[in-house]
């Protein structure tokens, strides 16, 4: 597997300028991803809290 400090550090030395706009396109997306990642877990918890059973009286709801 390829060391991306390594690729990155490439990229700097052979296109210059470009290797910082795509630093910055990659911290944006990093940013991105970790934003996503933090509202797929409110989803998943969203959706947990909408199918978990509900609670039932022992009885199975009659009335005594």
């Amino acid at each position: 597997m390829l060391d991306p400090n390594a690729m990155l550090t490439h990229l700097t030395q052979s296109m210059g300028g470009r290797a910082i706009d795509l630093e910055v396109t990659l911290a944006a997306t990093r940013t991105e991803l970790e934003a996503a990642k933090a509202e797929i877990g409110q989803l998943r918890q969203q959706l947990a809290d909408a199918t978990a059973p509900t609670e039932q009286p022992a009885d199975g709801g009659q009335a005594t």
